[in-house]
């Protein structure tokens, strides 16, 4: 059965639901757009709580994007641009989402969900005035796979998997690493079922690599016990397992609380952390530009388009030269700023491999790019055991030892334990996390 798809809430209100602004005509990938802000604002008419919420969404929206781009060490120093400034940088907005209600006293209270998109230019010039380095360079798309295991129950594609429910609140796309969901369809139940996802077996993992057009997918399994949720991240690609990151986010005061807040808590962590690892490898000060010799190789024009759109279509890249041409290659001048090894895990990811030292480098263009060194490959896993200090969590939220994590998160499986597993019928008690296998 197919999952549900975000739903509106705001219920126990009597709303009236009005029309949208017109679409902004943006990618939905744009990191310059940040989708779906909540906005609240009470006065005494409502088209003046209409705009007081959005001159708060548009300063909310641009806090996002700033957090967006740049380290959370530096997120004490960003920028606090007013309201003028704001509606500069502004390239429009669009309403997903419109109520009212009247509350006692004839106040009206407006309630909604604003997309607003910016100026790249502006937002630049707006942190390199403040000599901040950023990042934005897009990773490749992935794709996520939500899995929950709540009590005795496996849950994938059911319509009752709250775990999934939460992802579909929240809108990925424009992050650094976007994250998209499947349909869960007819289609992806009969192909892929929640052993092979708890596994993290390939061969059933690639129809949906195949069918959504990723590189890699993001296994999020989560397991709740005693209103604590468990979650494990786990970057699966035809390579192997890749970057790991895991959270537990725990509610001490309401054990039985509903998963949705804490669903929504740990999500925004993970996905965080994911983008601050991105941003650590391609975060750069525009102050300083580089120029990089290279031969660009090729077998067809095709491959040779390949290359130029991806030097051209990259933020880091100022500009570039092609000079000495012949039927197998050119002679490419680039000038971009960032370091060589930055500009190559960036190129990476839109299928083009640099590689070479000093003057000596080489373009190629790859239709699968293995990882760039220092990205793609297997970092430590991270462990936050709660998530106050992103003021995510409760102040009360337990944590549990090393020792007890172990419990629920396993050391991965072989490729031949997995098979010997699946023989065996899966007999793991219910609730437990099975590992992500390469």
């Amino acid at each position: 059965m197919a999952l549900r798809a975000f739903r509106a809430g705001f219920l126990g209100f009597g709303f009236l639901v009005l029309g949208l602004v017109p679409a902004l005509g943006q990618s939905s990938s744009d990191i310059f757009t940040v989708a779906r802000v909540a906005v609240d604002a009470t006065a005494a008419s409502a088209e003046e709580a209409r705009l007081i919420a959005q001159d708060r969404g548009r300063s909310q929206a641009m806090r996002i994007l700033l957090q967006r781009l740049t380290p959370s060490d530096d997120w004490a120093y960003l920028p606090r641009p007013g309201l003028r400034e704001l509606l500069d940088m502004q390239v429009g907005f669009e309403v997903e989402q419109e109520r009212f209600s009247t509350q006692a006293g004839a106040e009206n209270r407006y309630l909604g969900q604003i997309t607003y998109a910016f100026r790249p230019d502006m937002v630049r010039a707006l942190l390199r005035s403040e000599r901040l380095s950023f990042s934005e360079t897009q990773a490749a798309p992935a794709l996520v796979v939500p899995l929950f295991d709540s009590g005795a129950e496996r849950l994938l594609w059911e319509e009752t998997n709250r775990w999934a429910e939460a992802w579909y609140e929240l809108d990925l796309s424009h992050e650094l690493v976007p994250l998209s969901l499947a349909l869960g369809d007819l289609a992806d139940s009969s192909a892929v079922q929640a052993d092979d996802v708890a596994m993290g077996n390939w061969e059933a993992l690639r129809f949906l690599a195949e069918r959504y057009q990723v590189d890699r997918i993001f296994v999020a399994h989560a397991v709740l016990e005693s209103g604590a949720l468990f979650v494990r991240m786990t970057e699966i690609s035809a390579n192997g397992v890749g970057q790991s990151a895991e959270t537990q986010v725990s509610n001490a005061n309401n054990a039985e609380a509903p998963l949705g807040g804490l669903g929504l808590q740990a999500i925004r962590t993970l996905s965080s952390r994911i983008s601050d690892r991105w941003k650590t490898q391609t975060r750069v000060s525009y102050d300083v530009q580089r120029r990089l010799e290279a031969t660009a190789w090729f077998t067809s024009l095709e491959e040779w388009r390949l290359i130029r759109v991806a030097l051209s279509s990259l933020p880091t890249v100022t500009g570039y030269d092609a000079f000495a041409m012949s039927a197998t290659g050119a002679e490419v001048d680039v000038t971009f700023v960032g370091t060589p090894q930055q500009l190559a895990i960036t190129l990476s990811e839109r299928g083009v491999l640099l590689r070479g030292e000093e003057n000596r480098w080489a373009l190629r263009a790859s239709a699968a790019a293995p990882p760039v060194a220092g990205y793609g490959g297997q970092p430590p896993v991270e462990l936050v055991q709660n998530t106050q200090n992103s003021g995510a969590s409760s102040p009360n939220a337990q944590t549990l030892t090393d020792d007890e994590l172990g419990n629920i998160f396993d050391e991965p499986l072989t490729q031949e334990e997995i098979e010997a597993r699946r023989r065996q019928g899966m007999g793991d008690r219910p609730g437990t996390m099975l590992p992500v296998g390469n």
